[in-house]
């Protein structure tokens, strides 16, 4: 069952709504998170949320588990083509940019992954010559066609796609049922201009 599977690496327990409406609870040394399971049990969704306390800034977090797959290889992948669904947020000294990638794509061939497509963007600078706030501008950006180095997978579906001269990298996980990803542009640390956010692939 989940409950049995998902005790131990420091969850100590996990209640699920018996009443089909997916809501799920999962203790863990830390407090308790909440969230939502799939009907078949493949995908998670899970937040928790910690109010601001001794001058501390308040927390919200977010995760997503997959069910692991077991004797996944590249070949999986290749002539897979997935659409992309998600919020991308790049941060930097000098504003904020929010990127969703619906109307992008990520397919397969050769072992290697192309990116392509159109996203949005809503952009707002922190400050301009007349210190006017923030006011969010939408645009569109093409992504072009970005190609990847060789892409690696291991055996329980986990995945690493790193794209040839840049800092992006997109991780995550292959299911039978599409793509978990988490999108990093940026190097390590950055403090100039990072951006990181997670992506859903479905074909």
């Amino acid at each position: 069952s989940l409950a049995a599977s998902a005790v131990g690496s420091g969850i100590t327990g996990i209640a699920v709504n018996v009443a089909g409406s997916g809501e799920i609870a999962v203790t863990t040394s830390g407090g308790t998170i909440t969230g939502f399971a799939a009907n078949d049990l493949e995908l998670l969704t899970l937040a928790a949320y910690t109010p601001e306390t001794g001058g501390n800034s308040a927390i919200l977090q977010r995760g997503y588990a997959v069910q692991l797959d077991s004797g996944v290889v590249v070949a999986d992948l290749n002539g897979q083509s997935y659409d992309l669904q998600g919020v991308v947020i790049e941060t930097s000294t000098s504003g904020v940019n929010m990127l969703t990638y619906q109307g992008a794509t990520l397919s397969f061939a050769g072992g290697l992954a192309t990116l392509a497509g159109d996203i949005a963007s809503i952009a707002a600078e922190f400050a301009d010559d007349s210190n006017n706030l923030p006011a969010p501008a939408p645009s569109a950006v093409a992504l072009g066609s970005l190609v990847s180095g060789s892409v690696v997978v291991e055996d329980d579906g986990r995945l690493t796609i790193a794209f040839a001269g840049s800092d992006l990298v997109l991780e995550g996980f292959y299911s039978s049922n599409g793509l978990l990803l988490r999108l990093v542009d940026g190097a390590e640390g950055a403090v100039i201009n990072v951006a990181q956010g997670v992506l859903f692939g479905t074909n």
